[in-house]
């Protein structure tokens, strides 16, 4: 009998110590909802942003490379042999190159 009337107690002890520790959880949670919420929307747009930087990075690096390829190709052709009136023009190009 004493050890059925020891565990109700502990039983109701438990389940009181649950019920307000349970309340401050929601208490917890009440106060700090709106700012979860806010965090997410703020997550939200700071994620598209960095996709559509990531985006326009993509496309520069792409118009850079296009470039660099067009330069590069200028620079063989500039430096190839050709006919002797196309020599005195592109020597002129090359010494103002070399200028700069």
């Amino acid at each position: 009998m004493l050890w059925t009337l020891l565990s109700a107690l502990l039983v109701s002890g438990i389940r009181l110590f649950t019920v307000y520790r349970l309340r401050g959880l929601k208490r917890q949670l009440a106060v700090n909802k709106p700012k979860l919420e806010k965090m997410h929307v703020d997550t939200a747009k700071h994620q598209a942003e960095v996709k559509s930087v990531k985006l326009e990075e993509t496309h520069l690096q792409s118009r850079l490379n296009h470039i660099k390829d067009i330069v590069h190709n200028m620079e063989v052709n500039l430096r190839k042999p050709l006919k002797s009136d196309e020599k005195n023009e592109r020597a002129q190009i090359l010494e103002t190159e070399e200028a700069l």
